[in-house]
């Protein structure tokens, strides 16, 4: 009894180190190099950058994997990867993982693994959002941690980037269904 006892212990104590990493990690999509602006509005043709930026837990952060997804109003032009990632595979719009050098990105301090030129054609509203890779087996949103055996973490979405809206939800002018579809 007493080993049955210590052994639910010392599950409780690993399930809920994992998930105090799980709840500290987040990524996002930025349209500034200070990670505080996500949105863009355009009367037309409207250029700008898109950054895409990860916060890593306690585990720090080693490598990435994602996608993103553009509406047809938007061009996504040049991709420049952060010079620290020594290895790159896939794209970011078909599905990419890309992975950091010898050195680990530190806990709570925003990394940026790409930043992208970008082109509103339209005045349509729309969002650009960070997304599952779908060349994963199985499809992951999330980071590798530079903790023993790398291990993967999902993230949670910090942001997407607002075209010609705020992405918000008034409750206002929107139905109950509308509001209850986003849980």
């Amino acid at each position: 009894m007493k080993r049955a006892l210590l052994m639910a212990i010392g599950l409780l104590f690993v399930a809920s180190s994992g998930f105090a990493q799980i709840d500290s990690t987040y990524a996002g999509l930025f349209t500034d190099e200070a990670h505080t602006i996500w949105t863009v509005s355009s009367t037309g043709f409207t250029a700008f950058t898109m950054y895409i930026y990860w916060l890593p837990g306690t585990g720090g952060l080693s490598a990435v994997e994602f996608k993103i997804t553009a509406p047809s109003n938007v061009i996504l032009s040049t991709v420049t990867a952060n010079p620290d990632i020594v290895v790159q595979l896939g794209t970011i719009t078909a599905g990419a993982s890309a992975t950091f050098g010898s050195v680990c990105e530190p806990q709570g301090v925003w990394v940026w693994t790409h930043h992208v030129a970008c082109f509103l054609t339209s005045t349509a509203e729309g969002m650009i959002e960070l997304v599952p890779d779908p060349t994963a087996i199985p499809p992951f949103l999330g980071m590798s941690t530079c903790e023993l055996g790398n291990p993967l973490y999902p993230i949670r979405k910090f942001t997407n980037i607002c075209l010609n809206s705020t992405c918000g939800i008034g409750t206002q002018t929107k139905t109950w269904g509308a509001i209850k579809s986003l849980f």
